[in-house]
């Protein structure tokens, strides 16, 4: 998971803390790594429930507030430009 190793180390956190963490800073990353990984990656929301070990349910609510917030708020807009800025440019694929 390179994602979550990148992002753990330009925040700063542990893994575990992006993961599994209930703080909106981190179910916002979370949410972002999710709908990046969904929508840019091609992985499935059954594919990615298994890989964070969340429900299908939880995930496909997380990539769509992701969505939905970058239609209607500059917040989400922000921080997923600034995800693929500081992370994923980063990371090796």
């Amino acid at each position: 998971m390179d994602l979550i190793r990148m992002a753990a180390k330009v925040l700063e956190v542990g893994e575990e803390e992006i993961r599994m963490s209930r703080a909106e800073k981190f179910t916002t990353i979370r949410y972002i790594i999710w709908h990046y990984m969904h929508y840019k990656m091609g992985k499935s929301i059954s594919e990615l429930s298994h890989l964070f070990h969340y429900s299908p349910r939880t995930v496909f609510y997380g990539i769509n507030k992701i969505k939905n917030g970058m239609l209607t708020q500059k917040y989400y807009r922000d921080k997923y430009d600034d995800f693929i800025r500081d992370i994923v440019a980063r990371c090796q694929y």
